[in-house]
């Protein structure tokens, strides 16, 4: 189904009466003329099959439009958004006579569907600009954006919603990783070098151990230089046979120099490309110049922050961001875990650098504005399932978090 063109929403009866009244006029001729029946038997015949085509072709079209008028006729009749009297006419037809509403429009595609609004003024219609969630359940699908403009709010709802990626065999995950693109579910790709670095939160069993490994299988995919901090001794330290062993830190001191040293090849970097960049070419990056990206996982930073000594965790807090700032077009990349992303360590300008951002598992409302920053609608409360939690990616097409279920890594294979 290609996109259609964008339809007026009109309070009233979902399905129109033309078809009916365009039947009794032809009846009425058929029997005012005397015409002979196998005329109406082969006109009614081709009406038929022409009627079978039209539908055939437009059924899902008319099936959504069907289900919008509805929904919105039921929204704005019980939210009392709407003022309109109902009468009777010819043939005992029910009709509306509309006095007040507010002026809807939508279209739709394969993906989703857009419910615009036009703001008047009105407190009945800053209501309906207000009511994201309640028009969330409304159409029982999700949604996946709100955009705010001068005079005028759009929901955005996804009618296909992602499929979450099974992995089965570790080699399964060189299909989900290429050319700097992570792939992280049906709708979702991560392109590294346009929306760098990461920040990935979640509390025990929430799934975040799980995510990390399929990232470093990725990168590794990617042949990206990887390096792990992880100051707790985690999971990861398992994954010395895959990065190195000398790739990966424990103690805060060498946690310390490897992220110096992350900094010193990035500005090192910087000099270089700027030197084999003989034609000055703008927007050139790491790539260009045959260049492989360096990921720095650092797991817990939090944890670390909170027991290094004050000078070494100020110390290691000016490189990460100083990473975080310079590094997408030097290929030096930072991937952040925490339990809970603290404002006293991750302040909101940091925050808003990290192109993903994904919180697994159950948070508060202030855990999740730590997390993404100002939201449109409240996030629900998750349980903690794991792997499920919402996803952020600052690819501009994305404005608000929306739900995401982690890749499903069959037990056995890591």
């Amino acid at each position: 189904m290609k996109q259609n063109k964008e339809y007026k929403y009109k309070f009233g009866n979902a399905y129109s009466v033309l078809p009916f009244y365009i039947f009794l006029i032809c009846v009425n001729i058929i029997l005012i003329c005397n015409i002979p029946l196998i005329f109406p038997i082969v006109l009614l015949l081709i009406i038929d099959f022409l009627s079978y085509k039209i539908i055939k072709k437009n059924k899902l079209k008319w099936k959504i439009r069907n289900i919008v008028t509805k929904n919105l006729n039921f929204f704005l009749s019980s939210n009392k958004l709407v003022d309109y009297e109902e009468y009777i006419h010819f043939l005992f037809l029910k009709s509306y006579n509309v006095i007040y509403q507010p002026t809807i429009k939508y279209y739709f595609d394969d993906s989703e569907l857009k419910v615009r609004v036009l703001l008047d003024g009105s407190q009945r219609c800053q209501k309906l600009a207000d009511s994201g969630e309640l028009l969330e359940s409304l159409f029982s699908v999700p949604l996946k954006d709100i955009q705010r403009e001068y005079g005028e709010i759009t929901y955005i709802f996804e009618l296909s919603p992602a499929k979450r990626l099974h992995i089965s065999s570790i080699a399964d995950i060189s299909n989900y990783a290429y050319d700097n693109k992570i792939t992280l579910n049906s709708n979702l790709i991560w392109d590294i070098n346009k929306t760098p670095h990461a920040l990935i939160t979640g509390g025990t069993g929430a799934g975040k151990t799980f995510f990390i490994i399929y990232l470093i299988y990725a990168f590794k995919n990617l042949q990206a230089d990887i390096f792990l901090l992880d100051p707790k001794r985690s999971d990861l330290s398992s994954m010395g046979n895959l990065v190195g062993d000398k790739n990966i830190a424990y103690e805060p001191n060498h946690i310390a120099r490897v992220l110096r040293e992350a900094n010193e090849i990035m500005n090192n970097r910087y000099d270089e490309m700027r030197e084999l960049n003989t034609n000055k070419e703008i927007g050139k990056i790491y790539s260009d110049f045959g260049m492989k990206p360096i990921v720095i996982f650092f797991d817990e930073v939090m944890a670390f922050m909170s027991i290094a000594d004050n000078k070494l965790a100020k110390e290691c807090n000016g490189y990460l961001t100083s990473i975080i700032a310079k590094g997408r077009q030097s290929g030096v990349f930072m991937i952040l875990s925490t339990q809970r992303a603290d404002t006293d360590f991750i302040s909101g300008a940091i925050r808003d650098q990290l192109g993903l951002r994904l919180a697994l598992g159950s948070n508060s409302s202030d855990g999740y504005r730590m997390i993404f920053g100002a939201l449109e609608k409240e996030l629900n409360k998750l349980s903690s399932s794991n792997g499920k939690g919402y996803i952020y990616l600052a690819d501009g097409k994305m404005t608000q978090p929306c739900f995401y279920e982690t890749p499903l890594i069959k037990s056995g294979v890591i």
